[in-house]
């Protein structure tokens, strides 16, 4: 299992990766790699398998995330399972129902998310996404035509709030 999250910015420290690979591994007996899109790795575990963000205003914070989807992202290979965690999860149960979860092939799985009043619009849960890599290159390929609008969609339809 490829675990991947983000930390961008200053808003979140080394700690926080820290912390959700640490109860990862104290809460599954399944193996897994954690990944971490940073443009600072100062302070990550060495464990963490770092990717280094190239140009960090290139995108707008979370927005770095939908990387994760390009076919044979941070040298995944193609095929293999990937699930992306936001770094400020942590993990206080067994994980190895999910992390060992059977996902159909072509299969996008997510949680649904509770804290919005856009649920009509996305259930999508942005902060667990699994998915076989290559599977969902199509989510990167659309975004990637034209950033700048995907980045400002719902708060432009004045759907959301800024600033990201």
């Amino acid at each position: 299992m490829n675990i991947i999250t983000l930390k961008v910015g200053t808003k979140y420290g080394p700690d926080y990766v820290n912390r959700l690979y640490n109860s990862i591994k104290r809460k599954s007996t399944v193996d897994f790699k954690l990944f971490c899109y940073t443009e600072d790795p100062t302070g990550l575990l060495p464990q963490i398998i770092i990717i280094p963000i190239e140009n960090p205003t290139e995108f707008k914070l979370q927005w770095h995330k939908i990387k994760f989807h390009k076919s044979n992202f941070g040298n995944i290979p193609v095929g293999e399972k990937c699930l992306i965690l936001d770094i400020d999860w942590i993990v206080t149960g067994d994980m190895d129902d999910i992390l060992g979860y059977d996902l159909t092939t072509n299969t996008f799985g997510c949680f649904e998310r509770w804290w919005s009043n856009l649920t009509h619009l996305c259930k999508i849960n942005g902060g667990f996404q699994m998915f076989y890599m290559g599977d969902t290159n199509h989510l990167w390929t659309t975004f990637n035509e034209d950033p700048l609008m995907w980045q400002e969609y719902y708060i432009s339809k004045g759907l959301a709030s800024g600033p990201v």
